[in-house]
């Protein structure tokens, strides 16, 4: 029971207004990556569009199915934290979102120790 005084709609709506202007902050790619995932959310079409290599220390480690004609690379999402990643050699960072040294250096040393893996699974996925 909510203590006398206390409106529980207007935190609420605070909150509301606080992912809202989170929301704004993140640059625009990771807007436009966050509305491509709800396009391709149908169950049917998420596996064979999204595939994902790789789960480890909370983070999901996967590839487009429409990135052909890049170089091998992975993609890395936990909660708010995203990076992508050429597969190189050598490894090399294409972006980073929203991470701190910490998952920075988590996401470096699960992909060198998955590389070839990684690398595997981009070559029998896309047929090259």
């Amino acid at each position: 029971m909510p203590r006398a005084g206390y409106d529980l709609d207007a935190r609420r709506r605070t909150r509301a207004i606080g992912l809202a202007i989170d929301s704004r902050r993140r640059p625009r790619q990771w807007t436009e990556i966050e509305a491509e995932s709800r396009e391709l959310a149908s169950p049917s079409s998420l596996r064979r569009q999204v595939p994902t290599v790789w789960r480890e220390r909370g983070f999901q480690f996967f590839f487009w199915s429409d990135e052909r004609n890049e170089p091998p690379h992975i993609h890395a999402r936990a909660g708010d934290a995203y990076a992508k990643v050429w597969l190189g050699p050598p490894i090399e960072v294409a972006e980073w979102h929203d991470c701190n040294a910490r998952e920075r250096r988590t996401i470096l040393e699960i992909v060198t120790a998955q590389r070839a893996m990684m690398q595997h699974a981009w070559h029998e996925h896309f047929g090259t």
